[in-house]
């Protein structure tokens, strides 16, 4: 299912939080919202729901006109066909695993082959075996599993995930990343996801809009994101920017403490080495600015050094 916004708009309290914003969200893509705190990002999830109402614009999934401000149409959760994972969970801790995950067909009074639903969805999860036990008889991996599986077993086309990794582990919320992307996958569904973590989105998603202050400031996959930010706010927010001036900025990685041919050089003051067990990653002073690098050994505070980094590795960008 394809999801189309055209110049949504949103405020609270005289304050506008979503500016007018069109975003088209193709079928079967995993996309990402990504952004700080407050840069509107669950609030457009959740006008995507229907559990926040836009004040302008359209919402629509394929041809099917769920939301328009100027017509007088808005579509409630309900009836939006969408499957919905939360940051805690939600889950019923009164009711099994197997009774959580059929709550969704029971409000929608599809008792039909109920039994065989759940239990094919809980099979999907991998927790076929646990579904006679209750939440809190769960690690966490598996809570989250269980929201997935209540948000599938609707068969819903599109499934929106408001940051559902944030309350794991750092060691769990690798491994819940990878299986959440390889079940979305297998699945073939639309997948919206908000984070405000750039590896959550940068390893997960096939599509992400880098939020800021209420607007998209880029859209693109995650790997152009990177390497060609757009603003300086995207190049600040996702991964690390070096800057050499208010235009010009490079990725650590590019640059090199060994000389290189037809490469730039920059004389730096060391301030500090932090070693990361592959490598070390060393803060420094360019002028005014810090800078962040990576080497194969420590560098004394103090001590000054260059820099080489080659010329298609400098991104320009408008002053920041």
């Amino acid at each position: 299912m394809n999801i189309y916004l055209r110049a949504i708009t949103k405020q609270f309290n005289g304050r506008a939080v979503i500016k007018s914003t069109s975003l088209d969200i193709q079928s079967s893509r995993f996309t990402t919202l990504l952004g700080p705190s407050g840069c509107g990002k669950t609030t457009l999830l959740r006008m995507i729901a229907g559990l926040e109402t836009a004040d302008q614009g359209e919402i629509y999934f394929d041809q099917r006109c769920l939301y328009s401000a100027s017509r007088h149409i808005n579509v409630p959760p309900e009836r939006r066909g969408l499957g919905f994972v939360f940051q805690d969970f939600a889950l019923w801790p009164h009711l099994t695993v197997f009774e959580n995950v059929a709550f969704g067909l029971r409000a929608q009074h599809r008792r039909q082959q109920l039994r065989e639903q759940v239990l094919q969805v809980l099979q999907t999860v991998r927790l076929e075996d646990c579904a006679s036990r209750y939440p809190q008889q769960l690690s966490g991996g598996q809570q989250q599993r269980v929201a997935f599986a209540r948000a599938l077993v609707t068969q819903p086309t599109c499934v929106l995930f408001d940051e559902p990794l944030s309350a794991l582990d750092a060691k769990l919320r690798d491994t819940m990343r990878l299986e959440l992307k390889a079940m979305v996958s297998r699945l073939g569904i639309t997948a919206v996801f908000v984070t405000h973590d750039q590896t959550e989105a940068m390893s997960m998603s096939d599509w992400i809009a880098v939020m800021s202050e209420g607007q998209i400031e880029q859209f693109d996959r995650p790997e152009v994101i990177y390497h060609a930010p757009l603003t300086p706010f995207t190049a600040r927010f996702v991964g690390l920017s070096n800057w050499i001036d208010d235009c010009h900025m490079f990725r650590p990685e590019n640059a090199s403490l060994q000389p290189l041919a037809e490469a730039r050089s920059f004389e730096i003051t060391v301030l500090s080495s932090q070693f990361l067990g592959s490598t070390y990653q060393i803060s420094a002073a360019f002028g005014s600015y810090n800078w962040s690098l990576f080497n194969d050994c420590s560098l004394q505070a103090g001590q000054t050094c260059s820099v080489y980094i080659k010329h298609q590795h400098i991104i320009q960008l408008g002053k920041r």
